[in-house]
């Protein structure tokens, strides 16, 4: 049995991009010829992401590290991955990191016997705020290629932004199509859960509430819309921080959005519950392959965007992109056209999940291409 371990920086409470595809690949492996098991910085226990993970029979080991900032901090991160390693030598077959610019994983793993080592771009921007923050990372990203023998990317912006030149293989995020296949009855039973009448216009955004998603410019495009109509709602699927939460929150009080905006925590039936929505929005500030926005077109949802959503991801004819720039009154304007054009009403959004999986985006014949890839290069 071959043995991949599989490492992200931290197991949040709600499911994210690639978490998701992580799940995805996992639920489709031959399981007598592949294990799968999950290092991460930390996790928060018994949520209910944890819990799935564990579920599907995913052993998750924890660094117990929160944060690597300053130099105690590098220090003690650096004691653990090596204690790690050192304390698991000829475990693992395979390391395949989803996260870039953490020092020392990729380093410790080859030293302590891991075969082989791949590097895994998920994103197109560093989540950072300053300038040397930035400078440390890339060369923590720079160390992490120099000990991985391939490199992965879930889109062409992505493979670009952290590797340059590089050759890299292209590795997308997928989903279970058949269960974001839109259904009318399952489109009924949710509207019915979440009290969306029927002449109510139901946005929604999916996935984390950090700062490159760029929500508040969501709920400013809400405002627009609400001065004119108040039938909209706006569903905000996930989570995030504490001061995240509280900052939209500060928002909708402050524009008087509380009857129109919707917190619906994390759920575990995302496919379900696009398929109860009319249109879905994003405005963030760059992405490297947003598998909220493969999901809400898989769903038969239009979709409204921002240009910092890369065209990869723009696989039929629901998205709709619009530059941040324009504002949010020109978004309000854009989606109030939408939803009046003769595009939106014969709308048959049944046959969309057969688009995507005609693009190649189905997760068991990615699944069966990664592991052969694995099985291939041990």
């Amino acid at each position: 049995m071959l043995h991949v371990l599989h490492y992200i920086t931290g197991l949040p409470k709600s499911k994210g991009g690639v978490e998701s595809f992580l799940l995805n690949i996992y639920d489709r492996v031959d399981k007598e010829k592949y294990r799968f098991s999950l290092l991460t910085r930390n996790y928060v226990p018994n949520s209910e992401l944890y819990n799935e993970f564990c579920r599907k029979g995913i052993k998750i080991y924890s660094l117990d590290s929160n944060r690597i900032c300053g130099l105690k901090d590098y220090i003690a991160f650096k004691n653990k991955v090596k204690k790690f390693f050192d304390k698991h030598v000829g475990e693992f077959d395979f390391i395949h990191s989803h996260y870039i610019d953490d020092p020392f994983i990729l380093r410790y793993a080859k030293r302590n016997g891991i075969k082989k080592a791949a590097l895994h771009a998920h994103a197109m921007e560093r989540e950072v705020n300053s300038k040397l923050k930035r400078i440390i990372k890339s060369l923590y990203s720079y160390e992490n290629m120099r000990f991985a023998d391939f490199l992965f990317a879930c889109s062409d912006n992505a493979g670009r932004f952290y590797y340059g030149k590089k050759y890299y293989i292209l590795i997308r995020n997928t989903l279970n199509t058949e269960k974001y296949k839109f259904q009318e009855k399952v489109r009924e039973k949710i509207r019915t859960e979440l009290n969306i009448e029927k002449s109510t216009c139901a946005l929604c955004y999916t996935g984390r509430f950090s700062k490159i998603k760029n929500i508040p410019f969501l709920l400013e495009v809400l405002y627009e819309l609400v001065k004119k109509n108040e039938d909209y709602k706006l569903f905000l699927i996930g989570t995030g921080t504490d001061s995240e939460i509280n900052a939209l929150n500060e928002i909708v009080n402050q524009y008087k959005l509380k009857n129109h905006v919707i917190f619906t925590g994390v759920r575990d039936d995302v496919e379900c519950v696009l398929q109860g929505m009319d249109i879905y929005i994003q405005s963030s500030i760059s992405e490297g392959f947003p598998f909220s926005v493969l999901e809400a077109e898989c769903s038969g949802l239009p979709c409204l965007l921002s240009e910092g959503i890369p065209d990869s991801v723009v696989l039929t004819d629901l998205p709709h992109k619009i530059p941040l720039e324009s504002g949010s009154v020109a978004w309000a304007d854009y989606l109030n056209e939408l939803i009046n054009s003769d595009f939106y009403r014969d709308l048959n959004r049944g046959k969309y999940a057969i688009q995507i999986e005609q693009h190649g985006f189905d997760a068991k014949s990615e699944a069966k291409r990664l592991c052969e890839f694995y099985g291939k290069v041990i």
